[in-house]
């Protein structure tokens, strides 16, 4: 499942490239969805605690939330649409395949060292941007269609709102986790980061 996210990722990139359609400013695989799925088979292929814990919750705060609600500049069925959708739902899935299957279960603390790497993602992002002129993750401005960043004040206000947020799905995609702790798993059996 790795590789097929990888692959897609770079399929849909050829595609646009042979038609001429590719466009750095917006498909470069630099947001968190494209770039876990473009490096899945590292991210994935042996497990790690400090790796994964990051991954779990930008995928099920981010990714999952790019699903409810989708930023989508192609309908179906373009190749567009199909990428969107197949990075996506793969990433959630592997993710919670990952979970299941390795017992990597994230901690409370698992959530700040998260919140550490975006911010260190985001700020290496800056530069990127500016250099090429781009808006990846959003961090120049809002992005062209409605979002709920709308609500969130200008620049740079949305981003800090967006910082408070991030946390507080972090949280939300812990809540599984003490529940599973409590009714489901053995604690003995469980593999934590030292």
């Amino acid at each position: 499942m790795s590789l097929f996210l990888s692959l897609t990722v770079v399929i849909f990139s050829w595609i646009h490239w042979t038609n001429g359609l590719f466009n750095y400013r917006v498909d470069l695989p630099l947001s968190i969805c494209n770039l876990f799925a473009f490096t899945a088979p590292l991210l994935f292929w042996n497990p790690s605690y400090r790796r994964f814990e990051v991954v779990y919750f930008m995928v099920l705060s981010g990714t999952l939330q790019a699903m409810i609600t989708p930023d989508l500049y192609a309908g179906f069925p373009s190749y567009g649409f199909f990428k969107y959708w197949i990075v996506h739902g793969g990433l959630v899935l592997i993710v919670v395949h990952y979970l299941l299957s390795f017992n990597l279960i994230p901690e409370p603390r698992s959530m700040l060292r998260t919140f550490v790497w975006l911010n260190i993602y985001l700020l290496a992002l800056v530069p990127i941007n500016l250099w090429l002129g781009a808006n990846y993750f959003y961090v120049m401005e809002k992005p062209l269609n409605p979002s709920i960043l709308d609500y969130f004040g200008p620049w740079p206000i949305y981003i800090l709102v967006c910082e408070v947020l991030a946390m507080a799905f972090f949280a939300l995609a812990y809540v599984p986790i003490v529940i599973a702790k409590k009714y489901f798993w053995n604690t003995a059996t469980i593999s934590v980061g030292k």
